[in-house]
């Protein structure tokens, strides 16, 4: 908001001329004390006999105040004296005592003494020694979960199955090749990279390169270069007669290696194509959970837990293999039957599955079985369905029943402790003729500092084990029961995305080939519309599907 102002109607030059002087006397008063704050500011920002700032140390000092307390705190005060525990790697126990041998000499004090506590049961954190090539595998795993001390490190595996998966999602020898290209770039100028917009992709250098070669090596078993198959050969003979095309095969064939380029001029290429990816990804699936629950297995016999062996990963790789292990079988022996002469009585895996919990394992009447003859196949369906089924209750049932005896045997030990030493404190408080009203009203007191301490105590404080009720036991056996169950359905139907993101990824390709390249320069038989649309194609490749 503005002011208003009279203005004189006489002497208008003076006023102005008298308002102009104050102006100027005031700037003038202005820069006068902003120097002189200047110099006094610099004044004792200046250490003596020193160039020094002094605001500087005083950050220095109040941040080195800030790093000493923050370690302070997670120690205990006894009798002059702070007691801390730390974890430290065996291979950096060398490192420690040359750090703290330097401190003393440099300080000429004793320094802090250290003792190795043996017998303790606090769970140790878990250490892994990381390079810049399993860094990234390292960080996938730690986002879904850190394994224990000791336990099976899965991220060893994943650094062949994490890229290999993607590569039977990204399938393309000529995308896969580009991906290659992008990685070994970030591999070569790593260092420049680091400091630029692309700083986040150089952590994963090595595991863009990994996939840029498993998604070529998937390309070459799909056959499929930017929509585009190869042709290294067929093992069907294409011939014309009477203005049609006749494909017979050669006898004794076995095409080396991915599709025969022949099926892409076929009718039925798209169906071909999503009946061979979807059952590779169900076959991958469940060869990938199968080693998942290996490691429970793994793990439960180094740490001696033979309960868990017997009647949790037994049942569990049982279960998963009697159902989406019984279904990769017969993916697999249908691929091996020869359906010649006979393709309409081809059975469908889905219906064998489904036959299998509705009617009792039964074949279609319209379908030719695919285990030797129709009893012997339900007689196996059958079966297969009554171990699924006994898998469930000896998850759900046998390791809380187990659990629920171990630890009535511990709670009748600790009963008696506890009454023992209840007996000692009555037989105490009679002796010193306390009250229990006065016991009660005595608060709880930490410890003090000229109070010694009792490192066995607190150890012991920190390790100290949750003691839980059948009840609790029992509904969390039951939840990891359920979730394993409905996971095996979940997760098979999951790596279906295998399959569809593959198919999504030739599509598009193949859309943007046939309508650039095939429709409007292939066609026409024009160098110059390939020449024009080459860009275009590559452009629409590269943005879209990499």
């Amino acid at each position: 908001m503005g002011e208003k102002y009279d203005i004189p109607m006489e002497n208008l030059d003076e006023k102005i001329s008298e308002i102009t002087n104050k102006i100027k006397e005031t700037k003038e008063m202005v820069l006068v004390i902003k120097e002189e704050l200047k110099k006094y500011l610099t004044g004792i920002n200046l250490i003596e006999d020193s160039d020094g700032s002094a605001l500087e140390v005083y950050k220095w000092f109040i941040i080195k105040e800030k790093s000493l307390y923050v370690a302070l705190n997670k120690l205990k005060s006894g009798n002059k004296l702070l007691v801390g525990l730390f974890w430290l790697p065996n291979s950096q126990i060398e490192v420690m005592n040359q750090t703290i041998g330097a401190i003393r000499e440099d300080r000429n004090i004793s320094g802090p003494q250290i003792w190795k506590r043996e017998n303790h049961h606090i769970s140790p954190p878990t250490y892994f020694r990381l390079n810049e090539f399993t860094f990234p595998f390292q960080e996938i795993t730690n986002t879904y979960g850190v394994p224990n001390y000791k336990e099976v490190n899965p991220s060893l595996f994943g650094i062949v199955t994490f890229p290999f998966l993607f590569g039977v999602m990204f399938g393309d020898m000529g995308h896969g090749f580009m991906l290659f290209m992008v990685g070994v770039i970030l591999c070569l100028f790593d260092e420049r990279l680091k400091e630029s917009a692309v700083a986040g992709l150089v952590g994963a250098r090595y595991m863009i390169v990994m996939m840029g070669i498993f998604s070529m090596f998937n390309g070459l078993c799909y056959n499929d270069f930017m929509a585009i198959p190869l042709d290294l050969g067929s093992c069907y003979n294409l011939l014309k007669q009477s203005e049609k095309y006749v494909v017979t095969l050669t006898d004794d064939c076995i095409y080396p290696i991915g599709i025969d380029p022949m099926w892409f001029l076929s009718t039925n290429t798209l169906t071909f194509m999503n009946g061979f990816k979807m059952k590779m990804a169900v076959i991958f699936g469940v060869a990938q959970m199968s080693l998942g629950i290996t490691m429970k297995a793994f793990n439960s016999l180094y740490f001696g837990r033979i309960v868990e062996f017997f009647f949790e990963f037994i049942p569990q790789i049982v279960l998963l293999w009697s159902l989406f292990g019984f279904m990769n079988l017969l993916i697999v022996v249908k691929w091996l039957t020869n359906w010649e002469g006979r393709t309409e009585r081809a059975p469908g895996i889905i219906s064998i599955m489904i036959s299998m919990f509705l009617n009792q394992g039964a074949p279609n009447e319209d379908e030719d079985p695919l285990l030797w003859d129709e009893d012997r196949q339900q007689m196996i369906s059958i079966i297969v369905l009554l171990v699924a089924l006994v898998t469930v209750p000896l998850m759900l049932l046998v390791k809380p029943l187990y659990m629920k005896c171990t630890m009535g045997n511990n709670h009748r030990k600790l009963s008696m402790v506890k009454n023992y030493k209840r007996l000692n404190t009555e037989e105490e408080k009679e002796a010193s003729n306390v009250s229990a009203e006065s016991l009660n009203s005595i608060e709880p007191t930490f410890i003090k500092e000229n109070e010694p301490l009792d490192i066995d105590e607190i150890i012991r404080q920190e390790g100290g084990e949750e003691n839980h009720v059948f009840s609790e036991i029992f509904i969390h056996q039951l939840i990891e029961t359920i979730e394993f169950v409905l996971g095996t359905v979940s997760n098979t139907a999951s790596y279906l995305r295998l399959w569809a993101l593959s198919l999504a990824h030739s599509q598009l390709a193949d859309v943007f080939f046939d309508k650039l390249i095939n429709g409007m320069g292939l066609e026409n038989n024009s160098f110059i519309m390939l020449f024009v649309l080459f860009p275009a194609f590559f452009s629409f490749t590269f943005f879209v599907l990499m």
